[in-house]
């Protein structure tokens, strides 16, 4: 059986690459839109395409980083 230490430390890690993993959806979605943007200003026929599924994809990222951020610290988003 784990020690609450052991336990402590497993969920800690799990917070740790959950928070890694929404910074690197929110980096990615940042970069997307950035070439989206430097392809428009480049009049590039591909840039209706490109900002349509940056648009897409950020929204989606944001939406879940939100959402995972909603539960593993539901205490900042409660009205006192």
């Amino acid at each position: 059986m784990k020690s609450n230490e052991n336990i402590s430390s497993n969920v800690l890690q799990h917070i740790q690459f959950k928070l890694a993993d929404m910074a690197t959806s929110l980096v990615t979605s940042r970069l997307i839109v950035r070439q989206a943007a430097r392809a428009l200003d480049a009049k590039s026929p591909e840039a209706p395409t490109l900002c349509s599924m940056a648009k897409m994809f950020a929204t989606d990222q944001c939406f879940q980083v939100c959402f995972h951020l909603f539960i593993v610290f539901p205490c900042f988003f409660l009205n006192e």
